[in-house]
């Protein structure tokens, strides 16, 4: 997710589905190039794999911190529907990190996605999908928490360690410190 506004009192995240866009609009555009060419079916079924792409999976988020009012909103928005959720700030414990792992006759890829945790234990994906690219959804959840003022748990679900906190143990000295 892009930065679109940080404040003092706002901050406004959104990402856009460029992926999507473009492989419909491939599809669509090598779909029309088929038909042009006298190939009516085959260029019919690609031109509609494409214009269906863009429009069921096209999906832009923004999601706005408003302190001034004490809300999180969340906006997806897509070509056939608007869908929003509203809660408010303070309800906002953490943001975690959520990750798959995806398989196919090609291999394995890890997914990420960010979350917000909630105090009722509810966690809400910032996101509709999983996608690569880890380091920027690190970024993405430390701008959040640190806005929020609230823990970045990241992928463990746990706090790293800091300087102030005491160091761990190994078991066997955890054994003989009790």
């Amino acid at each position: 997710m892009k930065i679109i506004k940080r404040t003092p009192t706002k901050l406004m995240l959104r990402e856009l589905p460029w992926i999507v866009g473009l492989v419909g609009s491939s599809f669509v555009a090598s779909g029309l190039m088929m038909v042009s060419s006298g190939e009516f079916i085959w260029g019919g079924g690609f031109a509609s794999i494409g214009l269906l792409a863009v429009v069921a999976g096209a999906e832009v988020v923004t999601c706005t911190f408003d302190k001034t009012i004490g809300r999180m909103t969340l906006k997806k928005q897509s070509l056939r529907k608007t869908k929003a959720i509203e809660h408010p700030i303070e309800a906002i414990s953490g943001v975690h990190l959520e990750k798959t792992i995806s398989t196919n006759d090609n291999g394995t890829c890890t997914l990420y996605r960010v979350t917000l945790g909630l105090a009722s234990s509810k966690r809400i994906p910032l996101t509709s999908s999983y996608s690569t690219g880890l380091t920027s959804k690190q970024k993405t959840a430390e701008v959040i928490a640190t806005f929020l003022n609230v823990k970045n748990y990241g992928l463990e679900g746990i706090p790293k360690l800091t300087s102030t906190e005491l160091p761990s143990r190994t078991p066997e000295e955890e054994i003989l410190y009790w």
